[in-house]
């Protein structure tokens, strides 16, 4: 967004998407917490099956490199990644407002 574009959001509206964005970083950090906690028994359940014919320390290399696994890891980043932006916009627009506030008091000094 411009900055003129950010001085022209109501105030109404700079609080909804601070309380979106607070949401939306909670849910994905959430998520991608339970997602990181499933990591080590998908990446057992993709050795297991890798196992068959080949030595432990091959099975984990392939199980490492396999397409789901690395899926997984993907998504992983995907919503920690997500979680940071709606982070960073719940903490910009935050400030925006708390400018907007210091502002009006500086004027109302005067």
């Amino acid at each position: 967004m411009s900055k003129s574009l950010y001085l022209t959001i109501p105030h109404e509206q700079l609080v909804k998407i601070i309380q979106t964005q607070a949401r939306l970083a909670i849910e994905n950090r959430q998520v991608a917490q339970r997602l990181d906690r499933l990591l080590p028994s998908r990446l057992a359940a993709t050795k297991r099956g890798l196992t068959k014919g080949n030595s432990a320390s091959t099975a984990l290399r392939l199980a490492l490199i396999d397409d789901d696994y690395i899926k997984h890891i993907e998504e992983l980043a995907h919503l920690k990644g997500a979680a940071h932006h709606a982070r960073i916009q719940y903490e910009t627009h935050l400030m925006l407002i708390e400018a907007r506030r210091s502002l009006r008091r500086l004027r109302l000094g005067r």
